[in-house]
């Protein structure tokens, strides 16, 4: 049993956790439930082609729906440029927010409401200085749309404790497999926006563990003996002269499902003589949609690597590369809607990814923060300390009536 070339450019950077390929289809004009999800896909493609750019022959594990997310969160905070910027990175129209939101809000409940026997969590945050109030319109929406916890943190006095209480939080919310999404935080720091994504599941059809063997695996830096996972058994598989593609579902407690598995591994293979670099820029989510299409249910001799991986991204660059440009720029960047206190800016955009793929399915993580700081340095606030003779009125704001006014001399407790 040889994999050799076999699996040389087994396309790990796009093992890709895919809701059915109906999600890939055209957005309508109006915000909805697939046009959000299909902007997140091509986000998806963009930043997995950007990154393939930049390092060829690493490991690349992304999540647009985590990226997605907590980019669609700043959106609301976003004003001018800035946010037709980020609508535009994001795929969508936000002409409309409202309706907008309430997409997302519907993509969120759709794919929590996975199978019971798929575990899919998704979590947001809002984290922000004790000092530097939001709006409060925004913190709103933020819960109420994206079901974002809010919660204060002291960074300026603090910095490392709020640090540690945002890891700890990405932690939880990942079941361990992220304990840190921040080794620092900057005591300019207003707000942290943040996204993570937790999936488990079984396959539907498991690997047998008496058939994993060490066998080749073959890349840019040579031939190494790796796990390899190995079975025999009915796929949706589709080949041609470029690739060949396997769907893999993962196990559903629901037996009938008019539309197949919802939730399946889609693993692409690019041929030996195409590889990952003139495969990667063919695809986008229509090409996807149109390969799963002509994929056919017969009996496939499967070898894939058993694998773990982590994997840390700044997304700053090919955001920016994108179009999303002013957010980080200090004096451009209008996040007015998020606080009307100080001018503030993106600082980064920062992903980290968790893959493991065994003989019983996979287990995934992501978490995306949004670090938000002052334009210029944050003034501390107003400090009055009230030592010396003073004034003092009672007034009503309705009427204008002053009731009591005086000088205050001489205190006495």
């Amino acid at each position: 049993m040889k994999t050799k070339n076999v699996l040389s450019q087994c396309i790990a950077l796009a093992l890709a956790l895919c809701v059915p390929y109906a999600a890939f289809a055209a957005p309508p004009a109006k915000p909805s439930v697939k046009s959000v999800a299909s902007g997140s896909n091509d986000l998806g493609f963009a930043l997995m082609k950007e990154q393939f750019k930049a390092a060829p022959d690493a490991n690349q594990f992304v999540s647009p729906a985590s990226a997605s997310l907590a980019l669609a969160m700043l959106l609301n905070g976003a004003n001018g440029t800035t946010a037709d910027e980020i609508a535009q990175v994001l795929g969508v129209d936000a002409s409309d927010i409202d309706a907008l939101n309430l997409a997302y809000s519907e993509l969120l409940d759709e794919l929590v409401a996975m199978d019971p026997a798929i575990q899919l969590e998704i979590a947001n945050a809002i984290f922000s200085d004790t000092t530097t109030p939001l709006n409060k319109p925004f913190v709103k929406t933020l819960s109420t749309s994206f079901k974002a916890r809010a919660r204060e943190l002291d960074f300026r006095n603090d910095p490392d404790g709020a640090c540690k209480q945002i890891n700890a939080w990405a932690s939880t919310n990942t079941f361990g497999k992220i304990p840190t999404i921040l080794t620092n935080a900057d005591p300019n720091t207003v707000a942290v926006l943040l996204n993570a994504v937790y999936l488990k599941a079984e396959w539907q059809s498991k690997f047998k563990k008496h058939m994993t063997v060490d066998d080749d695996f073959t890349n840019a830096a040579g031939t190494k003996q790796i796990p390899i996972m190995v079975q025999i058994a009915g796929f949706d598989y589709y080949s041609d002269a470029d690739m060949q593609m396997i769907v893999l579902p993962y196990r559903e407690q629901k037996r009938f499902q008019p539309n197949g598995p919802r939730l399946s591994m889609y693993v692409l293979l690019p041929g030996s003589n195409v590889g990952v670099t003139r495969l990667l820029p063919k695809l986008d989510s229509k090409t996807l949609a149109a390969y799963r299409s002509k994929c056919q249910q017969q009996r496939v001799h499967l070898e894939l690597p058993k694998m773990k991986l982590e994997y840390s991204t700044e997304l700053k660059d090919t955001l920016t590369k994108l179009g999303m440009r002013s957010a980080f720029q200090v004096g451009k960047a209008d996040l007015s809607k998020m606080s009307s206190v100080t001018p503030l800016q993106v600082d980064s955009v920062l992903q980290k990814t968790f893959l493991a793929v065994d003989e019983d399915g996979t287990e995934a993580a992501a978490v995306t923060a949004i670090p938000i700081s002052a334009g210029a340095a944050v003034q501390p606030p107003p400090k009055m300390v009230v030592n010396r003779p003073f004034l003092v009125f009672i007034c009503d704001s309705q009427t204008g009536a002053i009731l009591f006014c005086g000088v205050i001399a001489k205190p006495q407790p």
